[in-house]
């Protein structure tokens, strides 16, 4: 057992997560992924910023765990929205709806069906 718990100088993943690893200054293996593969074609607007460092903020520096584990129940739906299909196609639809990057995808991939891209429509406008 892990005698102390180690949180991430970056975001607030921690050690309860069995797979995470830190790099020599901290940063968990999902920051470094983001950075490598996700930033670039993030769409970093000052809203999308603001609304992830208010997110990470209230996890985070005022410990609330409390609002974390409610923002968490909320996403539940979506996240299973999400692999509806077996098919990742569905964050991208996900990422399309928040203006971040295409639904494009390539083979052998498909979108999602019409009908989960509404589900998911839907989710996101009443969230």
């Amino acid at each position: 057992m892990e005698s102390s718990k180690r949180i991430c100088s970056r975001c607030i993943m921690d050690s309860s997560d069995p797979n995470i690893k830190f790099d020599e200054n901290n940063v968990c293996d999902y920051c470094l992924n983001f950075e490598k593969n996700i930033k670039p074609s993030w769409n970093n607007t000052l809203q999308n910023n603001q609304i992830l460092s208010q997110i990470s903020n209230n996890i985070r520096l005022e410990g609330k765990n409390k609002e974390a584990y409610e923002i968490h129940f909320k996403l539940i739906e979506i996240i299973n929205l999400i692999f509806t299909e077996n098919n990742p196609a569905g964050i991208k639809t996900v990422l399309q709806e928040l203006n971040i990057t295409s639904d494009e995808v390539r083979l052998p991939l498909v979108k999602t069906t019409s009908k989960l891209q509404k589900e998911i429509t839907n989710f996101v406008t009443n969230f």
